[in-house]
């Protein structure tokens, strides 16, 4: 009878303590993935040579330190900049619209139905989106938060 009480306070007792452990020991960190680092399977149409690790030329990719690039193919520009707009400072980013081309589709390495790629600062890939739906647009603003620790 007498160690009920006990027991009660240590099934209560360490949940709490693992909770402030983690509080301060602990670090969350979220990680997104890097394409085209290993190995490429560039779309049947492109006939230029990829090198490894692939990373955007710098033409498509005018990023500063601490900003994020996203790299929109097709007629979604508009409202998605808005949007985007609203989330994140304007030179946290960089914006660029480029028209729905073999080449560009080639250099961006897109492939139906992704229209939207996400770009880190040294020009790395790490994201394809279709962005005409709401689930992959706050797919991309979540990413973006990560990329750029707002997280």
């Amino acid at each position: 009878m007498k160690r009920k009480p006990i027991l009660l306070f240590l099934a209560l007792l360490l949940p709490g303590l693992v909770f402030v452990f983690l509080k301060f020991f602990g670090k969350n960190q979220f990680d997104i993935p890097v394409y085209h680092q290993d190995s490429i399977a560039a779309p049947a149409y492109c006939q230029v040579p990829i090198q490894l690790p692939y990373a955007l030329p710098d033409s498509v990719s005018p990023l500063r330190e601490g900003q994020v690039g996203i790299v929109i193919s097709g007629d979604y520009a508009k409202v998605e900049m808005d949007r985007l707009s609203q989330e994140f400072e304007s030179t946290e980013f960089v914006f660029r619209h480029v028209s729905e081309n073999q080449a560009w589709r080639c250099v961006l390495l897109l492939e139906p139905p992704w229209n939207t790629v996400l770009v880190d600062t040294r020009g790395r890939i790490r994201g394809y989106y279709a962005i005409g739906s709401r689930e992959e647009m706050d797919r991309l603003m979540l990413e973006m938060k990560i990329l750029m620790n707002k997280y």
